[in-house]
Formats: structure tokens, sequence, C-alpha cells
């Protein structure tokens, strides 16, 4: 387990959360997996995380999440794999820009500039 590693694997399997409670804007991280194992060896890799066991899908009983939530644990996170990132890089710098301010508001924090930077319909899909 790397920094390297992790990256590529959050970059396909994870994402960014900005979620509101109140009027406050506040950031998680998710992974997901059908194999628990992998997830637990990230967090013995990081030292912190929680797993969930969350939702059955077709073909599996059970999908686990590895959420990441308190902002100093976070900011580790992004700034060790951010330089490795592909689809998420620019999404991860914004947060890392925002994730000090104090009282991130709709006045002071765009939720659909964050929401823009990664979503399929703008990946290319192309035949090789």
């Amino acid at each position: 387990m790397d920094w390297r590693y992790l990256a590529g694997f959050f970059d396909g399997e994870g994402n960014i959360n900005a979620l509101k409670v109140k009027r406050w804007y506040f950031f998680q991280i998710r992974i997901y997996s059908t194999d628990k194992w992998i997830l637990e060896k990230i967090v013995k890799f990081l030292g912190y995380g929680i797993i969930y066991a969350r939702r059955r899908v077709k073909h599996h009983n059970v999908v686990y999440e590895l959420y990441l939530t308190k902002k100093e644990e976070i900011k580790r996170f992004l700034k060790n794999i951010t330089p490795y990132l592909n689809l998420k890089e620019a999404q991860s710098k914004y947060v890392l820009e925002n994730i000090d301010y104090k009282g991130l508001t709709d006045e002071n924090f765009s939720k659909e500039k964050f929401q823009g930077f990664v979503t399929r319909a703008k990946l290319e899909i192309t035949k090789l």
C-alpha cells in the first residue's frame, strides 16, 4: 500500500462529498468496495477511517464504504494523493483550497463548481 496505489483506487472507487448541514458545508471522503479486506488495509495504512457495510447490490451481498470525515484526516489524505490523481485532481485541489475556510456557506462556496469537476457525462469513451 502506498499513496500512488491509493490515489488510483480512490480515482476509480471513491468520491468527495460536500455535505450541507443547516447552512454550513462539510467535506467527506468515501471509498467503496465489495471486498472489505482492501478497505481494512487502507485504514491500516492511513491510521484512520471508518468502514460501514452499506447496501446490497444485484451480484454482491454488501458494498462496504470507507468514510473519512475529520478535517485534518481529509487534508492529509488529499495532500498525499492529489499529485497522483487523474479524474479527481481538480476537485481535490478545490477542496484543499477551501477546507480551512471557516464557515463554508452558500455565499462563499460554490457547490455547482465543486460538483462540476468530475462527472461521468464529461468523460469521453474511446474505442481502442
